[in-house]
């Protein structure tokens, strides 16, 4: 994703004074459940639930533009 970024989309991006598009991942292993909440025709999303899911959330929040976030289970 960020060598596509960089190296495709980028240029485009800046040959047309587009702002170029920055973006952070992160990743855990573990089990989660999607789920559809919201009313219908209102509010309807999908969501991930669990704590690899919300760990994962947390370890975004701690990340700069452009980097990767990688969780280690330890047993």
């Amino acid at each position: 994703m960020f060598a596509a970024n960089q190296h495709l989309l980028s240029p485009i991006y800046q040959a047309s004074n587009v702002p170029v598009i920055e973006f952070r991942a992160s990743i855990e292993h573990g089990t989660i459940t999607i789920a559809k909440l919201g009313a219908p025709r209102r509010f309807n999303a999908n969501v991930a639930i669990g704590n690899a899911a919300n760990f994962a959330s947390k370890m975004l929040s701690l990340l700069r533009a452009n980097q990767v976030g990688l969780g280690v289970r330890r047993s």
